[in-house]
């Protein structure tokens, strides 16, 4: 089966309750995240979560909606990401001589 990972960008307006929720709501729904990530420094405005989630992991997009409903959410942005290969062929004009 081909693998194909998922990677959700949350942004929204910095406040430490909306990361106590997303990581509060992640825990507990025991959801099979790749990577987690977020950006919490001082003086930042906004505050980016990234989730990476395999292919068939509905609860990202359903825990969104529900937080967006509770907590300012400036946007939302998908992206799909194919496996690179494992092995490149740095100089394949090397092999030409075979």
């Amino acid at each position: 089966m081909h693998r194909v990972n998922f990677m959700y960008i949350v942004e929204a307006e910095k406040n430490d309750a909306l990361l106590i929720r997303i990581l509060s709501a992640i825990t507990r729904r025991r959801m099979q995240l790749i990577s987690f990530h977020s950006n919490v420094k001082s003086g930042d405005e906004l505050l980016h979560v990234t989730f990476t989630v395999e292919e068939g992991n509905e609860s990202v997009l359903k825990l969104l909606k529900q937080l967006e409903k509770q907590i300012d959410i400036t946007s939302v942005k998908f992206f799909e990401q194919q496996n690179e290969p494992v092995c490149k062929t740095e100089h394949p004009e090397s092999f030409s001589t075979l």
